[in-house]
């Protein structure tokens, strides 16, 4: 994950569709944010754009590791296949 001004983040993506996904991250970032991503799929690693839709913060009592869950809308939707390799991960 990373804008102009935040580089170098990651994430861990818990949801995806076509055109767009929702990733766990330490990192804030705001609705409207520009980032660019990088998908990993075990040997397959995919460069995406888009657009901070949403930011939760998950409660006290959540058992996710990081705090925030970023709603991303891509600008375009992710090639063929990624949605079918993530889904047997």
């Amino acid at each position: 994950l990373a804008t102009e001004i935040k580089s170098g983040r990651h994430g861990v993506t818990r949801d995806l569709s076509t055109n767009g996904l929702l990733v766990v991250t330490p990192s804030h970032f705001a609705k409207g944010d520009r980032l660019k991503i990088t998908v990993h799929t075990g040997d397959t690693a995919v460069d995406v754009e888009g657009v901070v839709a949403r930011v939760d913060e998950n409660p006290i009592s959540s058992p996710e590791l990081w705090r925030y869950r970023v709603g991303v809308t891509l600008d375009a939707p992710l090639p063929s296949g990624i949605k079918e390799i993530v889904a047997k991960a």
